[in-house]
């Protein structure tokens, strides 16, 4: 499934139109996405420009923005060699608080990447999940405190383009399926 949904993140963005660019993965999460991305496009994807810490959990469950930047911190460390002076492609699942993406585009930059396009593998996370994921409140959702403004995300993020995948383009990659729940994008909860 997620290398379906990249694969039609890659139909409906295409490439990026820079040069010499450096395409990622976000461990591990994302790496499916990254791969159908991939074989859709025909682009190499760098799997091993970002490694992951395995010792780190997830960073957007940790309580408080400054323990999810140092988590970010101990969780990827960048080959400087493989980004200094490129364009950087960083392609994720998704996009919640925007803390983790900001932390890894300061880490781009630091590296030295003249610039970082992110492409998120799904649509903006605009509802609270009441079903168990750690997104209890509209204020912890960046795309519902930017009201979807794709542009103001990008800035917050300090990214110079952002694309997601259209809601559309999930519901045909997942088909509707009963009991699926798309509530944290389109608001319409099953219970």
């Amino acid at each position: 499934m997620r290398k379906a949904l990249g694969e039609k993140l890659a139909q409906e963005v295409g490439v990026p139109n820079h040069k010499n660019m450096v395409f990622i993965g976000v461990p591990d999460s994302a790496m499916f996405a990254a791969e159908g991305y991939e074989k859709a496009t025909g682009i190499r994807l760098r799997s091993s420009v970002l490694i992951r810490n395995h010792y780190e959990g997830r960073t957007f469950i940790k309580n408080g923005d400054e323990t999810r930047t140092s988590g970010v911190r101990l969780k990827f460390n960048p080959l400087h060699r493989e980004i200094e002076g490129k364009w950087v492609v960083l392609i994720d699942d998704s996009l919640v608080r925007g803390t983790t993406m900001r932390r890894l585009v300061h880490m781009m930059r630091d590296n030295g990447a003249v610039g970082v396009t992110i492409l998120i593998a799904s649509p903006p996370i605009f509802h609270p999940c009441r079903y168990g994921i750690d997104m209890k409140t509209y204020e912890q959702l960046l795309a519902a405190v930017k009201q979807g403004n794709i542009g103001e995300i990008c800035n917050f993020v300090e990214a110079d383009e952002l694309h997601y995948l259209s809601l559309e383009g999930l519901r045909q990659v997942v088909g509707e399926q009963e009991g699926y729940c798309l509530a944290c994008f389109d608001g319409k909860y099953a219970i």
